[in-house]
């Protein structure tokens, strides 16, 4: 990792750099954050690479950490126009525990270690996982990002979304092993603008699937698979969120949810025990939904228990919600999607079978379902992440059970010969 870093002066655009397979491990607490500073242009960027088949790791395994320090980043693109393609980063568990105990145990933030960060333009992560660290996945605050094809498992947000103009499409995301405030994906503050998050599996957000905050606007999430999206009851002390929601709409330092937000064909199943749209109330919002911006359509939510709707504006419209509490708000329907396997784990499970109500019942939407199938497919569009009968398409997401082809991190021993225990 100092080797890497050293080189940055020597990079031009159009270089790449490989990486042959096996462990790349940082200890050294005065080492924790590797900035990459050598820029590509958009025609040439610089690529850090694996080599060949091989599968890289590179592992953070900081046990002290600096007490001043919060949310700090394993590796900063800060160079413009890099590309990233097929490296894994992980957190060893000794160096994970330690931070998650500081979180849940002595209810500080410090020590927690996010993976990767950038305020960058034109990042590009490909085939790459994040696996095992106590903070977020990937901490975004540039421009123009593209994040496809990864596996990201995280304490934290999978996606804090603070920049623009940013696709995320065809990842993966798991929080099952997350803390209080784990998110699938958080928009938050008015620079997050533009930004497309698509074709996706989001599983096992602890306290939300997504989430818009503080002035973010004209976001598109669609084509989603989203499971288990808020499946924790426990709050973090003097945190603002409350958890076990499908989405969440959020007003923080008093900026309530920004306008041009769009959540539309997306297909929510599993546990969502404190309902399936949490939406704060603010001081500038007049006493309205802070959501009130946000245009929920062409959704399918089936959560596994028997839960509120939770939100009920005009511009939440031509959903289908079952296994619901109450009534829906008007405009939209109460009925069984007859999805594939609502209780299923696999974004396949969430597809439409014979005699779905959300057959050619959507309004006109993107010309492409999850698996980057046709829309609309037969007499038109569906609701939900899939068309029914639309082959896959090239070019969309791997659909494997979650982690499967992602290397195990190294275990490493402390002085008496023990990994450290983590239980969180």
């Amino acid at each position: 990792m100092d080797k890497l870093e050293d080189m940055q002066g020597s990079l031009r655009p159009g270089d790449t750099v490989y990486f042959k397979g096996g462990n790349y491990v940082t200890t050294d607490v005065n080492k924790y954050r590797f900035s990459l500073k050598a820029s590509g242009t958009a025609s040439a960027p610089i690529t850090y690479k694996n080599y060949d088949s091989n599968k890289p790791i590179l592992v953070f395994d900081v046990r002290t950490l600096p007490p001043e320090q919060i949310f700090m980043g394993f590796v900063v693109f800060s160079g413009n126009h890099t590309v990233f393609d097929g490296l894994h980063f992980t957190q060893t568990e000794a160096s994970r525990a330690l931070a998650q105990h500081h979180i849940i145990v002595n209810k500080r933030r410090k020590g927690v270690v996010g993976a990767l960060f950038t305020w960058s333009t034109g990042v590009q992560l490909r085939n790459c996982s994040v696996t095992n660290f106590s903070g977020a996945g990937f901490f975004y605050e540039g421009n123009n990002a593209l994040v496809e094809n990864c596996y990201i498992e995280s304490g934290s947000h999978a996606f804090y979304i603070a920049g623009k103009n940013g696709q995320f499409r065809f990842n993966t995301t798991d929080g099952k092993r997350g803390y209080f405030n784990q998110f699938g994906i958080q928009f938050q503050y008015p620079t997050s603008q533009g930004n497309k998050v698509y074709s996706n599996m989001m599983m096992n957000g602890q306290s939300a699937g997504v989430v818009l905050s503080g002035g973010a606007g004209n976001n598109e999430i669609f084509n989603n698979v989203i499971v288990n999206a808020g499946n924790k009851l426990t709050a973090e002390p003097g945190r603002p969120l409350a958890p076990g929601h499908a989405l969440s709409f959020v007003c923080w330092d008093g900026v309530a949810v920004g306008a041009g937000n769009k959540i539309y064909n997306n297909t929510f199943i599993g546990k969502t025990p404190a309902g399936l749209i949490e939406d704060e109330d603010c001081s500038v919002s007049n006493g309205e939904p802070v959501g009130r911006h946000v245009e929920i359509y062409n959704n399918i939510f089936y959560p596994s228990s028997y839960v509120r709707v939770g939100l009920s504006t005009p511009n939440v419209h031509n959903n289908i919600f079952y296994n619901v509490s109450g009534s829906v708000p008007a405009g939209n329907e109460m009925v069984d999607p007859k999805l594939a396997n609502p209780m299923g784990t696999n974004p396949l499970d969430a597809m439409l079978t014979n005699g779905s109500p959300a057959i050619d019942k959507a309004s006109a939407t993107v010309n492409f379902d999850y698996q980057n199938g046709a829309r609309p497919y037969g007499m038109g569009y569906d609701i939900g992440a899939f068309e029914f009968g639309s082959p896959a398409g090239s070019g969309g997401p791997i659909v494997l059970p979650p982690g499967v082809g992602v290397p195990s991190p190294p275990i490493f021993y402390s002085p008496d010969g023990k990994v450290c225990p983590s239980g969180y």
